[in-house]
């Protein structure tokens, strides 16, 4: 057995499943995000679930969500080092580079 090369090593699986489903209708050309394959037209929505929300004086809740908004990941703000045990500069560079090998285009870091 291996030695880890730094007190907070980790290991993954070694291939990354980046989403491959349709690009949203509308979306800007210079976002390249693609929606998630997972199923998820098995689900109902909130308004055949629940409710239809209307308020006549509102914009807002009269729409119904379909798809996925444009996801950022924000696993790397200082506010994620308020952790137990916070990530190291080596571990964030890691997770960096796992972030934009997933496609993600936007991070907060």
């Amino acid at each position: 057995m291996t030695t880890p090369s730094s007190s907070d090593a980790y290991s993954s699986v070694r291939t990354v499943n980046t989403p491959a489903g349709p690009r949203n209708p509308g979306q800007p050309s210079w976002n390249t995000q693609r929606s998630s394959s997972m199923p998820v037209n098995r689900y109902r929505s909130f308004a055949d679930e629940v409710e239809q929300i209307s308020l006549p004086d509102r914009t807002w809740p009269d729409v119904v969500i379909d798809h996925a908004p444009a996801w950022c990941a924000v696993d790397l703000r200082d506010g994620n080092q308020a952790l137990i045990d916070p990530m190291s500069p080596e571990r964030k560079r890691r997770m960096f580079d796992l972030l934009v090998q997933m496609g993600f285009k936007e991070i907060e870091v």
